[in-house]
C-alpha cells in the first residue's frame, strides 16, 4: 500500500516541505510522514479487499511560531483521508534550536490493488 502520493498533498496545502521519513533539507519548518504499520482491513470473498495504513506524520516547526494555524489544516486534510487517533506536541532542542514536534497518528484505509 502506498500512501506517499496522498499524503505529499500536505506540501501544497500547508507551503512547507514534505518527505517520507527523515528531512535533510534547508527551513525551519518540515513535515515527514512514516508508516507505523499496515494491516489487511476487510475480508470478502476468503481475500483481503482493503488495507489500512497506520501513518505518523510529523510537523516540525520553531518553538515560538504559532502553529496551530497549520496542525488544524493537517488535522483537516488527514480528516478527509481517514481517521486521526491522536495528536501530541512536544518541544526539545537540537543545534541550539528549540523546536516544536506535532506528531498526528492516522489511519488511512485503501481499497487493494490487484
Amino acid at each position: 500500500m502506498n500512501v506517499n502520493p496522498i499524503l505529499l498533498v500536505l506540501n501544497d496545502i500547508t507551503g512547507i516541505p514534505v518527505v517520507q521519513d527523515v528531512f535533510e533539507g534547508e527551513g525551519d519548518k518540515w513535515i515527514t510522514f512514516t508508516y507505523e504499520d499496515e494491516r489487511p482491513g476487510q475480508i470478502g470473498d476468503n481475500s483481503v479487499t482493503d488495507d489500512i495504513a497506520y501513518m505518523q506524520v510529523n510537523l516540525f516547526t520553531p518553538k515560538r511560531f504559532d502553529y496551530m494555524e497549520l496542525k488544524e489544516k493537517i488535522k483537516s486534510y488527514l480528516e478527509s483521508i481517514g481517521v486521526v487517533t491522536s495528536i501530541r506536541s512536544w518541544c526539545y532542542e537540537d543545534k541550539q534550536i528549540l523546536i516544536r514536534q506535532t506528531t498526528f497518528t492516522a489511519e488511512i484505509t485503501a481499497e487493494r490493488e490487484e
